[in-house]
């Protein structure tokens, strides 16, 4: 009775995992709270001269648990470059004495929590939330080597992000997809048309869909060719070791629901093996009349001979 209920207990917890828990796990969480650190440098254009400056960005993602579903996950995104100069910090005033902030601006938009993509729903692009539509800020769970489209604010559209090869972060294997566009007429400063060209790389848990690393370029000219703005920057060691340290954790938690539902398929099935050999024990009977002689006794080979056939021989 035991390995029948042990046996029992192990195909539920397979099938609860398989089918309720991995599901439920493979979304986008609804706490996340994460801050993306990123420094290089940048050619700006001062309105007389070019001059070149270090700098830094901060990006910042959260979660609104609140307007989110089971389906949809609502992102709030904050981000800020600023000119590395003096004691500053994340970010600085518009009315920044010394000049200091190069651009900065937030966000609110939806994801679907399985494939990463923009949702354009009417229930949720309302309310300050912007439409956007390709990945947003993750790969979906489970990443494939192909292209997928990102969104680009500044285009207002998608671009695709090409998987360019696989590359060990930290001890992370990851994928690497890169996007590139060149000269694109676009808004490049407030009323002012120009041309505006960025080159991205991401690298990318495949497991989890997290980004564990970016290196970004971009370029804006005015439609003769001046310069504005020449800016290249990438996340910090540091910033990136955070990434790659939350990657292995869901990685890890992931994989172990993975193996979990075999693991329970085989407690099942070794209980199902134990039940079914103690059930034919039981309905093996004893034959009452069979007598084994022992070594002391004497035995009748007529007795042996009419037991076997039923009549004397």
């Amino acid at each position: 009775m035991l390995p029948a209920l042990l046996g029992a207990f192990f195909l539920t917890v397979g099938l609860l995992v398989q089918l309720w828990a991995t599901p439920h796990l493979k979304r986008t969480p609804l706490d996340i709270d994460s801050t993306t650190l990123l420094a290089g440098s940048a050619k700006l254009f001062d309105g007389a001269s070019v001059k070149t400056f270090p700098v830094k960005a901060t990006s910042i993602t959260k979660t609104d648990a609140d307007r989110s579903t089971d389906d949809v996950v609502v992102f709030h995104d904050g981000f800020c470059l600023v000119k590395n100069v003096g004691t500053i910090g994340q970010c600085v005033s518009a009315k920044d004495p010394q000049g200091r902030l190069v651009s900065a601006g937030q966000s609110i938009y939806a994801a679907d929590r399985v494939s990463a993509k923009g949702v354009n729903d009417p229930a949720f692009v309302r309310n300050g939330l912007t439409a956007r539509t390709g990945l947003l800020n993750k790969w979906p769970f489970d990443a494939k080597k192909k292209a997928y489209p990102v969104w680009d604010d500044q285009l207002g559209t998608t671009t695709p992000a090409k998987y360019t090869g696989t590359e060990d972060v930290r001890g992370l294997k990851t994928y690497r997809y890169t996007l590139s566009v060149k000269d694109v007429k676009s808004e490049v400063l407030e009323k002012t048309p120009g041309l505006y060209s960025t080159q991205k790389t991401y690298w990318v848990d495949p497991v989890s869909g997290s980004i564990v690393k970016v290196d970004q370029s971009e370029t804006r000219t005015t439609l003769d060719g001046q310069l504005l703005a020449d800016i290249k920057i990438q996340q910090t060691p540091d910033s990136v070791a955070t990434a790659v340290g939350d990657a292995k954790a869901d990685k890890r938690n992931l994989t172990m629901l993975r193996f979990l539902p075999v693991i329970a398929y085989i407690g099942a099935g070794a209980m199902a093996v134990m039940a079914l050999g103690l059930w034919l024990r039981r309905r093996t009977p004893a034959d009452p009349g069979a007598h084994v002689a022992t070594s002391t006794e004497s035995v009748d080979p007529t007795l042996v001979a009419l037991d076997r056939s039923g009549h004397p021989v």
